[in-house]
């Protein structure tokens, strides 16, 4: 639960109060919630104006050296609120939040998306300094993120071995090809050079006091039609991701939603907008049919 709530009305013409307000200290974890209240004229006419589209928001988070946080992506209420978590607060300074309404239409197109004005906070800062054990200080989030780039390393450089002894750069000069074997997080290497172990595994990091998970509770939101599917993110935060049954929706995977293959394998996509996206096989009939139609007319 929040300690300090800083409350906004949001309309069409601005945002109240407008001014910038104090948020904490830098460093705070969940200790500041942002409430806001869409005015009533506003909500309505966003409901009613995009009524056959599914209206969602966000905020986006710009922290004081620049950096952007985006939170999870929700169905639009008229009152969303926002916890400030120490990635939001690390930075200390300035930060700017801007509430983002977002209209996707039936095939998943964009057909609105509206930026809030923007919230302005200021944290105070705190002076910097080890502590008297001589060891330094490191937040539970970021040491998380440390293990999670260790944990990178390590399967990029297991990875590596990996493609090497595919290749047989670890023969042996009479022939023999090379075996290797996990025990844990140790990868042995033999051939007939001889036998070489790593371990693998990331240096450990600092002690850190536990993060109460006493009320680590995952709720499972409102649509009873999809299966769902729940983790956390880099930074511990629980996460929900909706699974898409491609077998009862035509129209392919929903914005932000995880696929789930066919039966047959395949996974089903929409028609393609963007020149990265994925071209399904009607889209490639479709246009094929259409060269053929053009050919046949000459």
């Amino acid at each position: 639960m929040a300690i300090n709530k800083i409350e906004y009305k949001i309309s069409a013409s601005g945002i109240t109060p407008s001014v910038e307000q104090f948020a904490g200290t830098k460093g705070d974890h969940c200790a500041t919630k942002i409430c806001i209240s869409i005015d009533d004229g506003l909500y309505a006419s966003i409901i009613e104006d995009y009524k056959n589209c599914n209206v969602l928001y966000r905020f986006d988070v710009y922290d004081g050296e620049g950096g952007i946080w985006q939170s999870e992506v929700k169905t639009l209420e008229q009152n969303p609120s926002l916890m400030l978590e120490e990635r939001h607060t690390r930075q200390g300074g300035k930060i700017m939040i801007y509430l983002v309404i977002t209209a996707l239409s039936q095939d998943k197109k964009t057909e609105m998306e509206l930026y809030s004005f923007p919230i302005s906070l200021r944290l105070r800062n705190r002076p910097e300094g080890a502590h008297q054990s001589g060891e330094n200080y490191e937040s539970v989030s970021a040491l998380a993120e440390k293990a999670a780039a260790s944990v990178v390393e390590a399967r990029e450089f297991a990875n590596a071995v990996i493609e090497k002894l595919k290749n047989g750069e670890f023969d042996g000069k009479d022939g023999v090809s090379v075996t290797h074997e996990w025990n844990g997080t140790v990868l042995t290497i033999e051939s007939a050079s001889g036998k070489t172990s790593a371990d693998l595994k990331g240096e450990k990091g600092d002690k850190g006091d536990m993060p109460d998970v006493s009320n680590f509770v995952i709720k499972v939101n409102g649509d009873l039609y999809t299966d769902q599917m729940y983790g956390v993110d880099l930074w511990g935060n629980p996460i929900t991701l909706k699974v898409d049954d491609l077998m009862m929706f035509e129209s392919g995977v929903a914005y932000q939603d995880v696929p789930r293959r066919k039966s047959s394998g395949n996974i089903m996509t929409n028609t393609p907008v963007d020149d990265l996206d994925c071209a399904n096989k009607k889209y490639v009939d479709d246009k094929l049919g259409n060269i053929e139609t053009l050919l046949g007319g000459i």
